[in-house]
């Protein structure tokens, strides 16, 4: 596919200036290196790569084990010594200001079913991370592990101590190595089942008592194709598992890419009900063939539905909710109340998950009060129903002030929970305790849902896309992140100081030297990207953007402006060539003020896997978009903090 990129000027394409270190083709010369430095040759199998790494990786730690005088020093040349550096927390910026500190995106959580004060979360590519004191504090497990994107966890409620933990996100995520198990509260850890489940993503975990495991597994992506996430698909490690030797041996039960379940324990046989991506919702009774959930839309329904999640009432097992998005621009929830024979759209459900739901999507009942249901989702992030079996049942976002979320959460950012939510856990024998994970972190309730505090000291599950370390104190360091804005670190170990929200982008190293600020940024909102530099005045913008209608990838270009400029550029389909066009940038610290600039455009083929932004779609659709201006200053703007955005 196409890469596309756009050189503007003052109606003309620019020429280096000959020895310029920071010109347009500099730029170019740079980002091509960069991208070199870490894509595979064309048609390699990455997930053999980190196979065969992973192999070699067991092989010296298992010449460690059996030469214990000699152990460390094999290790200790192997693995640099890390100190943490952060964020763990990340304080908020001005621009959400009920927020508390936030951590990075959590995709699982498990409390212990017997001791409240432990329990563990899972990060999307953090590992497992385990708390002895209800969350106020956390410690890292496992960092020596195949894979830390963690999106499935549970505890055997028989043995709490056993801990399993699934590897791999299907959700915009990494594929992952398996199944880990720790019989010792995650001190050491085993892969049960071997390479089973390798290069999927383990994407729920549920124990039976008695020691009986069942497991869902869907495609990960393997960081290939359109923004890098296509997804690696191993028919063979795909489905819905059961396994009753502690995870050394599966069955599987049913096919395809599983992303959620539900199984009714009080039931024998069992009833399984499952979703499978792209397909639709499905009911399994245990020795029988699965059918079609009766009632729910499908993939090849109109509206048509991706991922579907479910929720199974504990108190009542006759009593399913189905949570989705529908043609991915609105949320949509059906119940059943008999089993999941048939199931009824519920009037006026609020949209809360929007056009995310692909992203973000959870539902859960209260435990022990069926009328009560919890929703996760985008930009009001948690809401609540306490009338939930009712004709027309009423949702509060209790994660807003006085639970009010105005049409297309244009209040998002006065939230007092991160949007973006993926989990909720219920502590047993106390259910008003509830905890949500969102892309901020963890977030604990003890009042049924009615307010909410941050457990996120010591947590640092941060993703960055880019960082930037000041040339003359490497203490002091800027950074970008997943959907957790822009950043600083300055006079502490491991806090952070958020400078502006939404999604971080990449920081670099500014051209000129006895500047205010050492670095200078480029970020993105999803639909739109802002730059933002010191004085003096720079020349160069070197940006990134997207169609509004997809999700942004961020990779690390360099920047160099003046002011705060938004850039947003529509990406249409393109074959390769030359083109001219004109690009509109706008200065949103000010009175509107615009400028049309003339650009020109060339469209390549991207080297491997490099350029990773772009439109989806089929013919050729941009693989990435880079933009490489020639820019008026518009003024001074705003030092570092911008206008924000909603991811």
């Amino acid at each position: 596919m196409p890469c596309l990129f756009l050189l503007a000027g003052a109606g003309a394409r620019a020429a280096e200036p000959p020895g310029d270190r920071d010109g347009p083709e500099a730029h170019r010369r740079r980002e091509e290196w960069w991208q070199r430095q870490r894509a595979l040759p064309a048609g390699m199998d990455r997930r053999g790569v980190h196979q065969a790494a992973m192999a070699r990786w067991e092989t010296l730690v298992e010449r460690a084990r059996k030469a214990p005088s000699r152990g460390p020093k094999i290790l200790a040349d192997t693995v640099a010594a890390w100190r943490e550096l952060g964020p763990a927390p990340l304080s908020p910026t001005d621009q959400t200001p009920n927020s508390g500190p936030v951590s990075g995106r959590l995709r699982a959580i498990a409390l212990h079913p017997k001791t409240p004060d432990i329990l563990y979360v899972g990060a999307a590519q953090g590992g497992v991370w385990k708390s002895i004191d209800r969350g106020a504090r956390w410690r890292a497990l496992g960092d020596d592990q195949p894979a830390l994107a963690v999106a499935a966890l549970a505890l055997d409620p028989d043995a709490p101590d056993t801990i399993y933990a699934g590897t791999g996100e299907n959700n915009f995520g990494f594929y992952g190595q398996g199944l880990l198990k720790s019989v010792d509260g995650g001190t050491t850890w085993t892969r049960p089942a071997g390479t089973r489940f390798a290069g999927s993503a383990i994407t729920k975990i549920l124990i039976e008592s008695g020691g009986r495991i069942w497991l869902s597994a869907s495609a990960g992506s393997q960081g290939v194709g359109d923004y890098c996430t296509s997804y690696h698909v191993d028919p063979a490690s795909l489905g819905l598992w059961s396994s009753s030797d502690g995870g050394v041996t599966f069955s599987r039960l049913a096919d395809g890419g599983v992303t959620d379940f539900e199984v009714d324990t009080t039931a024998n046989p069992r009833r399984l009900y499952y979703a499978v991506s792209n397909v639709g919702g499905f009911l399994l009774v245990e020795g029988s063939s699965p059918r079609l959930l009766s009632g729910l839309p499908t993939a090849d329904s109109t509206p048509r539905v991706r991922d579907i999640e479910l929720a199974l009432s504990p108190s009542d097992p006759k009593l399913l909710y189905a949570g989705m998005g529908l043609d991915g621009k609105r949320a949509a929830l059906y119940l059943s109340k008999d089993r999941g024979a048939t199931f009824t759209a519920v009037a006026n459900p609020p949209d809360y998950c929007g056009a995310h739901c692909g992203y973000t999507n959870v539902i859960a009942f209260h435990p022990t009060d069926p009328g009560t249901l919890f929703l996760g989702g985008a930009g009001c992030s948690l809401w609540r129903s306490t009338d939930a079996l009712a004709p027309v049942p009423t949702f509060r976002a209790v994660s807003m002030p006085n639970g009010l979320c105005k049409a297309n959460a244009a209040n998002w950012y006065l939230h007092l929970v991160h949007p973006d939510a993926h989990a909720f856990a219920f502590q047993p024998g106390s259910p008003q305790t509830i905890y949500a994970a969102t892309d901020g972190g963890l977030v604990r309730s003890g009042d049924g849902g009615s307010t909410w505090l941050d457990r996120n000291q010591g947590l640092g599950a941060v993703q960055f896309y880019g960082i930037c370390v000041d040339p003359a104190d490497p203490e002091h360091i800027y950074g970008g992140a997943q959907d957790n804005g822009s950043m600083e670190r300055s006079g502490k170990p491991v806090e952070w100081q958020g400078l502006i929200t939404g999604d971080g982008g990449p920081w670099i190293a500014s051209a000129q030297s006895g500047t205010e600020d050492p670095c200078v940024i480029l970020r993105d909102t999803n639909a739109s990207i802002a730059v933002t530099a010191s004085d003096p005045p720079g020349a160069v913008l070197h940006l990134a953007a997207a169609s509004s209608e997809d999700w942004l990838t961020v990779t690390p270009f360099s920047a160099r402006a003046a002011g705060a400029l938004t850039v947003t550029v529509t990406a249409k389909a393109l074959p390769i060539g030359e083109y001219d066009a004109t690009l509109t940038l706008t200065d949103p610290s000010a009175a509107p003020t615009s400028l049309a600039v003339p650009v020109h455009l060339s469209v390549r083929e991207p080297p491997a896997c490099g350029c990773r932004l772009g439109a989806r779609g089929g013919g050729a659709s941009l693989l990435g978009l880079v933009l490489l201006a020639f820019a008026a200053r518009f003024g001074r703007g705003r030092r570092r903090r911008a206008s924000g955005g909603r991811s």
